[in-house]
Protein backbone atom coordinates (compact mmCIF):
# COMPACT_ATOMS: atom_id res chain seq x y z
CA UNK A 1 0.00 0.00 0.00
CA UNK A 2 1.50 3.45 -1.02
CA UNK A 3 1.56 6.32 1.47
CA UNK A 4 0.19 9.61 1.51
CA UNK A 5 3.27 11.64 0.34
CA UNK A 6 4.03 8.70 -2.52
CA UNK A 7 0.55 9.38 -3.67
CA UNK A 8 0.29 12.68 -3.53
CA UNK A 9 4.26 12.46 -6.10
CA UNK A 10 2.28 10.74 -8.63
CA UNK A 11 -0.50 13.09 -8.40
CA UNK A 12 2.12 15.71 -9.21
CA UNK A 13 3.25 13.94 -11.75
CA UNK A 14 0.18 13.17 -13.48
CA UNK A 15 -1.01 17.15 -13.10
CA UNK A 16 2.66 17.59 -15.32
CA UNK A 17 1.61 15.35 -17.90
CA UNK A 18 -1.67 16.79 -18.09
CA UNK A 19 -0.30 20.17 -18.35
CA UNK A 20 2.13 19.42 -20.74
CA UNK A 21 -0.94 17.67 -22.97
CA UNK A 22 -2.52 20.95 -22.58
CA UNK A 23 -0.22 22.70 -24.09
CA UNK A 24 0.43 20.52 -26.70
CA UNK A 25 -3.40 21.06 -27.62
CA UNK A 26 -3.25 24.41 -27.70
CA UNK A 27 0.34 25.06 -30.08
CA UNK A 28 -2.22 22.53 -32.72
CA UNK A 29 -5.15 24.67 -32.54
CA UNK A 30 -2.31 27.58 -32.52
CA UNK A 31 -1.16 26.04 -35.44
CA UNK A 32 -4.73 25.05 -37.33
CA UNK A 33 -5.91 28.92 -36.64
CA UNK A 34 -2.52 29.86 -38.72
CA UNK A 35 -3.16 27.84 -41.21
CA UNK A 36 -6.57 29.04 -41.74
CA UNK A 37 -5.37 32.97 -41.70
CA UNK A 38 -3.00 32.02 -44.01
CA UNK A 39 -5.82 30.61 -46.72
CA UNK A 40 -8.04 33.55 -46.00
CA UNK A 41 -5.53 35.60 -46.94
CA UNK A 42 -4.23 33.83 -50.04
CA UNK A 43 -7.75 34.01 -51.02
CA UNK A 44 -8.62 37.78 -50.56
CA UNK A 45 -5.10 38.53 -52.66
CA UNK A 46 -6.35 35.96 -55.55
CA UNK A 47 -9.25 37.61 -55.51
CA UNK A 48 -8.11 41.13 -55.19
CA UNK A 49 -5.36 40.15 -57.92
CA UNK A 50 -8.22 38.85 -60.20
CA UNK A 51 -10.53 42.06 -59.58
CA UNK A 52 -7.50 44.87 -60.32
CA UNK A 53 -6.53 42.87 -63.46
CA UNK A 54 -10.15 43.77 -64.64
CA UNK A 55 -10.32 46.78 -63.11
CA UNK A 56 -6.91 47.81 -65.53
CA UNK A 57 -4.92 50.11 -62.87
CA UNK A 58 -3.55 50.13 -59.51
CA UNK A 59 -6.10 50.01 -56.51
CA UNK A 60 -7.15 53.72 -55.51
CA UNK A 61 -8.21 54.61 -52.20
CA UNK A 62 -12.51 54.22 -52.25
CA UNK A 63 -12.38 51.30 -54.32
CA UNK A 64 -13.18 48.98 -51.91
CA UNK A 65 -16.87 50.90 -51.64
CA UNK A 66 -17.41 51.29 -55.38
CA UNK A 67 -16.57 47.45 -55.63
CA UNK A 68 -18.68 46.51 -52.59
CA UNK A 69 -21.82 48.91 -53.96
CA UNK A 70 -21.43 47.29 -57.33
CA UNK A 71 -21.73 43.85 -56.42
CA UNK A 72 -24.58 45.07 -53.93
CA UNK A 73 -26.19 46.32 -56.77
CA UNK A 74 -25.84 43.51 -59.18
CA UNK A 75 -27.38 41.22 -56.24
CA UNK A 76 -30.42 43.41 -55.62
CA UNK A 77 -30.74 43.55 -59.58
CA UNK A 78 -31.05 39.53 -59.63
CA UNK A 79 -28.19 38.01 -58.17
CA UNK A 80 -25.89 38.37 -61.11
CA UNK A 81 -22.78 38.37 -58.75
CA UNK A 82 -23.14 35.12 -56.99
CA UNK A 83 -24.98 33.47 -60.33
CA UNK A 84 -22.12 34.18 -62.26
CA UNK A 85 -19.27 32.95 -59.34
CA UNK A 86 -20.89 30.02 -58.40
CA UNK A 87 -22.11 29.26 -62.53
CA UNK A 88 -18.93 26.49 -63.08
CA UNK A 89 -19.71 25.59 -60.04
CA UNK A 90 -22.87 23.95 -60.73
CA UNK A 91 -23.47 23.78 -64.34
CA UNK A 92 -20.14 22.58 -65.02
CA UNK A 93 -16.72 21.72 -64.02
CA UNK A 94 -15.01 23.49 -67.29
CA UNK A 95 -12.66 26.69 -66.55
CA UNK A 96 -14.02 29.90 -68.06
CA UNK A 97 -13.27 31.14 -71.73
CA UNK A 98 -11.04 34.02 -70.04
CA UNK A 99 -7.77 35.07 -71.38
CA UNK A 100 -5.44 34.91 -68.45
CA UNK A 101 -2.08 35.84 -69.90
CA UNK A 102 -3.20 39.54 -68.66
CA UNK A 103 -3.57 39.02 -65.24
CA UNK A 104 -1.38 40.53 -62.87
CA UNK A 105 -1.09 37.48 -60.18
Amino acid sequence: MKTEKELLEEIKKEEQKLAAIKQRIASKKSQISAAKRKADSHQKIVLGGAVLSVLGRSYQPGDEDRLIAFLISQENRGSYFSNAMNFNLIESKEEPDVDSSDRIY
